[in-house]
C-alpha cells in the first residue's frame, strides 16, 4: 500500500512555496511518492510554453526518488481523459491524495466531478496568507491542513529576476536560456527604448548568424538586451554608483554614464558574471582599443538597428555579408558624425578610433 500525493499546477515557474508544500505534504501524510502534474493551459492568462516547463520541471525532478513527473498534463479542455489519466496511476489499495493550496478550497466544489474525486481522494490543503477557509472545512477529516514556508511568494517574482525564491536548477535554466528576461528590461525600459534594444537584439543576431561569428546566441541576446539598462536611473542611483565603483570615469559627457552603470546593473542585478557580456555593455557607446567580438558585435547592432534615423540597410548587410569590414564602415560613419557634432572627447572613443582606423 502505497501514500499517493498528486500535486497539479502551471508552475511558471515552480517556487520555493511549492517545494515547501510538497516537503511538508509528505511529512504530514508519509508521503511514498509525489506526482507532479502540468497544467496544459490556465485560466488565469497565458503561460510560458509548455515545453519550457516541462523541461524546467524535469530537472527539478532528475535524482529525485519521490518526486515525479507525470507523462500526461492536466487539459481543462478534455477532462475525462485527464481524470482517467489521474485514476490509472493508482493501485487498488493506495491511499490517494491531492495537494493544493487553500485559495483552491474555496473553490473545489465547482472541480469537475468532483464527488466522484471526494470519494476517492483526501486533500492536502496548504495554508495560504489571507486566505480565510470555511468553517465547515476546517474541521472536514477529508482536509488535510498543512503550513509551509514562502507562504505569500508566488512565480512572479522569479519572472521579475528574484530567483532566490526557486530551485538551483530551475535558476540555472532560466538564466542560460534568458527565460524572462526580455520582461525584466521592460520593467526598465520605456517603450521606445525597450523597443530599441530588442531591434538591437535582432540586428545582432541576425549580424552573429549571417556572419557566422559562432557567438553562443544567449550571450548575444543578453549584452544587447543588456546594454541600455541604465538609461532611466534616477540621478541619486546613477551618481551613487558611478561614485563608489568608477571613479576614474566620474568626467565623461553625461550620455556615455549609461553604459557604465548598465555594466554594474547587468552584473548585479541580472546575474551576469561574463566579462565579455560586461565589457560589451561597458563599452557600447565608445567602442575602445582592442574589442572582443562580442563588443564589436554590440557596437555596431547599437549604432545601425533599423530602427534608426538614417537608412542603415546597407551596413547591416555589409556586416552580415563581411563583419570585420562592416564595422570599420560603422566605425567611419560614426567617426564622421561625431565629428560634425564636435563631440570626439572621450578617452575610449579616441582610442578605438586610432586601433582601428589608424590605417583606413
Amino acid at each position: 500500500m502505497r501514500n499517493v500525493i498528486l500535486f497539479f499546477g502551471s508552475f511558471d515557474p515552480l517556487h520555493l512555496g511549492h517545494v515547501s508544500m510538497i516537503e511538508n505534504a509528505i511529512k504530514k501524510v508519509k508521503g511514498d511518492i509525489v506526482y507532479l502534474g502540468l497544467n496544459k493551459t490556465s485560466k488565469k492568462g497565458k503561460l510560458t510554453p509548455f515545453s519550457i516547463r516541462k523541461t524546467m520541471l524535469t530537472k527539478f525532478c532528475k535524482d529525485k526518488d519521490n518526486i515525479k513527473l507525470l507523462d500526461f498534463y492536466f487539459n481543462y479542455s478534455d477532462m475525462e481523459t485527464t481524470y482517467n489519466n489521474i485514476f490509472s496511476l493508482l493501485n487498488e489499495d493506495d491511499n490517494a491524495y491531492i495537494l493544493l493550496g487553500a485559495d483552491q478550497l474555496c473553490h473545489i466544489k465547482e472541480w469537475y466531478k468532483f464527488d466522484m474525486l471526494y470519494s476517492r481522494f483526501k486533500f492536502i490543503v496548504a495554508r495560504r496568507e489571507g486566505v480565510v477557509c470555511h468553517k465547515e472545512d476546517l474541521v472536514n477529516p477529508n482536509y488535510i491542513f498543512i503550513n509551509h514556508a514562502y507562504k505569500d511568494i508566488s512565480s512572479s517574482l522569479i519572472k521579475r529576476g528574484e530567483y532566490e525564491y526557486t530551485d538551483k536548477t530551475i535558476k540555472e535554466y532560466i538564466l542560460a536560456t534568458n527565460l524572462y528576461l526580455k520582461e525584466q528590461v521592460s520593467m526598465y525600459l520605456s517603450g521606445p527604448r525597450f523597443h530599441h534594444v530588442v531591434a538591437v537584439s535582432d540586428t545582432a543576431l541576425l549580424i552573429n548568424k549571417e556572419a557566422k561569428l559562432g557567438i553562443k546566441k544567449n550571450k548575444v541576446e543578453k549584452a544587447a538586451l543588456l546594454h541600455d539598462i541604465a538609461k532611466h536611473l534616477d540621478e541619486d542611483t546613477k551618481n551613487e554608483i558611478m561614485n563608489n565603483y568608477y571613479i576614474e570615469y566620474l568626467d565623461v559627457d553625461e550620455k556615455i554614464v549609461h553604459q557604465y552603470t548598465g555594466e554594474y546593473i547587468a552584473n548585479n542585478h541580472f546575474h551576469i558574471n561574463d566579462k565579455d557580456i560586461l565589457n560589451s555593455i561597458k563599452h557600447h557607446t565608445t567602442g575602445r582599443a582592442n574589442m572582443s567580438t562580442l563588443e564589436k558585435l554590440i557596437y555596431v547592432a547599437d549604432k545601425i538597428e533599423p530602427n534608426r534615423n538614417f537608412d542603415t540597410t546597407h551596413l547591416i548587410e555589409l556586416c552580415c555579408k563581411d563583419f570585420e569590414k562592416g564595422f570599420i564602415e560603422v566605425l567611419k560613419t560614426n567617426k564622421e558624425y561625431l565629428e560634425s557634432k564636435e563631440v570626439i572627447k572621450d578617452k575610449d572613443t579616441i582610442e578605438c578610433f586610432e586601433y582601428y582606423l589608424a590605417n583606413k
